[in-house]
């Protein structure tokens, strides 16, 4: 099992709070968008009204093809095919695009500083999934401090070897190997103690 390198724990006063906050940005990024923001309610009755003219639109553009159509199969089931093959899809479609076009959301933007995450991997009898599930988390690239914490609940297979293979090729990846199983509820809070000593300072 390797060895976790623990600080010692920093002091901490009842009103302070557990979570690192995020860096403020320098400017609002919201600001450029607040003129022209509509509510969705408002959104949602453009884009009814805009489907409803569309389909009054269709169905006088369709009379004479339900018209034609009833002669062999009556009105009521022509218009009920009509409806289907076209002007149900064309209110859809119409409030589709209308609801599309006013989507002005703001564009993300990246922060100025990254905080440090933790993140807790249960793995029981986890040989199959385990190297795969580290890859994943290797491949999102996150820009700040990161520490890969695999609690390996006991397991019977070659899941805490497979992990202990991972360590050398990932500096965030830590190995917590526990002797019997214990459940994932449990094991995870088995690892807090460690959590609470390590702090990111990359």
């Amino acid at each position: 099992m390797r060895q976790q390198q623990e600080t010692p724990p920093r002091q901490s006063t009842p009103s302070e709070a557990s979570v690192i906050p995020l860096p403020s940005r320098p400017v609002n990024r919201y600001s450029s968008h607040k003129r022209n923001y509509l509510p969705v309610r408002v959104k949602f009755m453009i884009a009814m009204a805009s489907g409803t003219a569309w389909l009054v639109l269709c169905v006088w553009l369709a009379q004479p093809w339900a018209d034609a159509l009833a002669d062999l199969a009556g009105p009521t089931l022509a218009w009920a095919i009509v409806a289907g093959i076209a002007l149900i899809p064309g209110f859809m479609n119409a409030f589709m695009m209308i609801s599309l076009l006013m989507d002005n959301r703001p564009a993300r933007s990246p922060l100025v500083r990254y905080p440090g995450i933790s993140i807790l991997v249960a793995a029981y009898n986890e040989q199959d999934n385990i190297v795969s599930t580290i890859e994943s988390i290797a491949l999102q690239h996150y820009p700040g401090a990161l520490e890969v914490i695999v609690v390996n609940d006991g397991s019977r297979d070659n899941t805490a070897e497979l992990v202990k293979q991972q360590l050398p090729h990932h500096a965030w990846l830590r190995l917590l190997d526990l002797p019997r199983n214990v459940g994932k509820a449990r094991a995870q809070r088995g690892a807090d103690p460690g959590l609470a000593h390590n702090h990111h300072h990359r």
